[in-house]
């Protein structure tokens, strides 16, 4: 069956895409408009060729699943051409996203009309590709050298109303309109007005408006992070940006070749898919949550309030004192209010989502909640109190979730008469904006429970993983060990910018110490106090809790790590002194260290407690893992993940780091593991 049908429609020829569910452009869908488009130019009677997408979207880029093997014909330049080429004007019907590929596509075509709520882009650098059918040339000749170089090299999508875009369609409907309809209408307008004519972009000169070159190379190098595609599709958008369009496509779409191949390709391509990997799966009964409390007003827990609200749930806010529920209040309408001056939301939206949520300090305003979220301070006697409470003036079947990063969850279960409606709902700071959502099923946890977490972690935006109750749970946990790794590094003679360095360069978002420093290093001393020391590990997060004991708790108190009373963060003599007297007094040798092997311990030890993590049924599956780091500890998109890491680097080369490790630091913090079992 062919993925374009084709009916005439007085002398328009409409040529219907077909490929649910977003009309990827498949080698399969190429050839069938290759057909489709040579059969109706061969008819003298068609004066017009509409381009029209069935489903909610046009072409939405490519079938990135190809993108493993080798190139399939018929290519995308050769469906490009015999668009342009066109001696019968083709009109594209934009509406939904018009992405990639799709896009390529539409600036083909002669005329473009589109609903206003259309979103455009060329989002290939987010897969370490770049747009290889001309969509560069083609976007800077309908819409300027620099917003066609600014959409393609920052690879994010923008409304057809977007006042730098407005050369890019022909006419707009109100997104209410019929698409299908309008753009027939305004098709026959044109050829009663014998006013058609294929006009081809790709002719055209580009504009002489000069270019900023300079300013641009900064803000990509600024937004691409740790991705060098951004940067090498400028350098040669600068370089041939004047060239006719055949022979600066054919130049890209080498560019393109020789890339989607590549680690990074092939890294962003692994995190692309994981995400709709972990996103995938249909829920089993309907969702029931409309109702919703947080329990706690203070950072947290008026961000998750503000995620509830702004998914549309009612929210009753819930705090022991009105100074604090004020505060929590304020916080949030704080929030909104800048939201709204910069153009996040309009008025209409802010006033919603206000009167979304209430205030309360009476415990029985949530008795007919469907979910309460308890963001308490992180104590067991507290949230067992608060539990005991909720048990007593919650609904049957109200599911109840804590908020903890570190506290056992059985335990916490224990305090009410309903252990199956109990789970963790482990937000990451700030909970309004951090993408990922720990869902941690407790031992009693029913399933019914769990599936109801993860509709909501999608109506939230989320991307949520489902993991089970130890330390840390998956993410603390990893991240931990992580932490350990690195104090025993400075205790070794790594320098604490050294290490901080290292990492950025690595890709991490900040330096590990830097983190510790604007959270709070008693926060993460403080959790791990309430476990057991490991014995074995002298250095255990010695440099931690000496830092504490000296009162330097990070930004907050003016010195952590770093000392914050200057301008500029620096250190000072009495860190240095506080490890090299633990160095000492541990009898820890010292030795020196590059960036490479301070990079590579990091992610060693992340990798080897990720496994562990899998091995004890923590997560059923490593890309979890990956999934976690992309979005909870900002690790570079551009790699991956720690687990497409490992296998990058091989269990060969892996086994021999980790035994080298195993000989200096004992088998009980490197022990021996199946590394195979997950990475073949």
């Amino acid at each position: 069956m062919s993925l374009v049908n084709v009916c005439v429609i007085d002398q328009i020829a409409v040529l219907e895409i077909n490929s649910p569910p977003v009309n990827a452009l498949s080698a399969a869908l190429r050839q069938d408009m290759i057909d489709a488009f040579s059969q109706v130019q061969s008819d003298e009677q068609i004066k017009a060729i509409a381009l029209h997408c069935l489903g909610s979207t046009f072409i939405c880029g490519a079938d990135i699943r190809e993108f493993d093997g080798e190139p399939i014909a018929p290519h995308l330049p050769q469906v490009i051409h015999l668009i342009e080429q066109s001696k019968t004007p083709v009109i594209a019907l934009l509406h939904g996203h018009v992405l990639g590929g799709g896009l390529e596509v539409a600036a083909a075509c002669h005329y473009r009309l589109a609903l206003e709520n259309t979103n455009i882009g060329l989002p290939e650098v987010g897969l370490g590709v770049v747009p290889g059918a001309g969509g560069c040339q083609r976007m800077m000749r309908l819409a300027g050298v620099e917003n066609a170089v600014k959409l393609a090299t920052s690879g994010r999508p923008v409304k057809v109303t977007h006042p730098d875009y407005s050369g890019v369609c022909d006419a707009l409907f109100a997104p209410s309109d019929d698409l299908f309809e309008n753009g027939l209408s305004w098709i026959n307008s044109q050829l009663e007005k014998q006013a058609l004519t294929p006009k081809t972009t790709g002719l055209n000169s580009v504009d002489e408006v000069p270019v900023d070159w300079a300013s641009l190379k900064k803000t990509v190098a600024r937004a691409a992070k740790s991705n060098p595609v951004p940067g090498q599709l400028l350098e040669q958008l600068a370089n041939e940006y004047q060239l006719p369009t055949l022979e600066a496509e054919q130049n890209t779409r080498e560019l393109f070749l020789e890339l989607r191949q590549s680690v990074v390709a092939k890294a962003l391509r692994h995190a692309f898919f994981v995400e709709k990997k972990m996103q995938a799966g249909r829920s089993k009964n309907a969702f029931r949550i409309e109702q919703t409390a947080v329990i706690g007003a203070g950072t947290m827990g008026s961000a998750i309030a503000l995620c509830l609200a702004d998914a549309g749930f009612e929210v009753v806010l819930l705090e022991q004192s009105q100074e604090a529920l004020d505060r929590g209040m304020g916080r949030i309408k704080d929030e909104y209010a800048k939201s709204l001056a910069k153009g996040r939301i309009n008025q209409q939206q802010h006033d919603a989502r206000i009167a979304l949520i209430s205030a309360s300090c009476d415990y029985q305003s949530l008795a007919q909640t469907d979910l309460v979220i308890e963001a308490a301070f992180e104590s067991l006697e507290v949230k067992q109190s608060i539990f005991s409470k909720l048990d007593e003036v919650c609904k049957a079947g109200a599911i109840l979730a804590t908020n903890t990063s570190y506290l056992d969850i059985d335990v916490i279960a224990q305090s009410t008469t309903r252990p199956e409606s109990v789970l963790g709902l482990h937000f990451f700071s700030p909970a309004n904006i951090m993408k990922l959502l720990e869902i941690v099923k407790a031992d009693k946890t029913s399933d019914e429970a769990l599936e109801q977490m993860q509709q909501l972690a999608k109506k939230l935006r989320k991307q949520a993983v489902t993991v089970g109750v130890c330390f840390g749970f998956a993410a603390n946990r990893i991240y931990t060990r992580y932490g350990r790794e690195v104090q025993q590094m400075l205790l070794e003679g790594a320098g604490i910018e050294q290490i901080d360095t290292a990492m950025r360069e690595f890709g991490m978002a900040m330096g590990p110490l830097s983190v510790q420093d604007l959270s709070g290093i008693d926060i993460g001393h403080n959790a791990r106090s309430q476990y057991p020391q490991p014995e074995y590990d002298k250095g255990y997060f010695k440099v931690s809790a000496a830092l504490v004991e000296a009162g330097r708790l990070g930004r907050k108190t003016g010195s952590g790590f770093y000392n914050y009373s200057a301008q500029q963060p620096t250190i000072d003599q009495q860190v240095v002194d506080i490890i090299a007297n633990l160095s000492k007094e541990l009898n820890i040798e010292s030795k020196l260290f590059d960036a490479q092997t301070i990079q590579q311990r990091a992610i060693l030890a992340m990798i080897c407690e990720a496994v562990k993590v899998i091995d004890e049924g923590i997560v059923s599956e490593k890309d979890a893992i990956d999934l976690i780091w992309l979005h909870g500890y900002g690790f570079p998109r551009a790699k991956g993940g720690p687990m497409f890491l490992a296998q990058q680097w091989g269990v060969e080369q892996l086994q021999a780091q980790m035994s080298e490790l195993r000989d200096s630091q004992g088998e009980k913090i490197w022990p021996p593991l199946d590394l195979a079992k997950y990475l073949a």
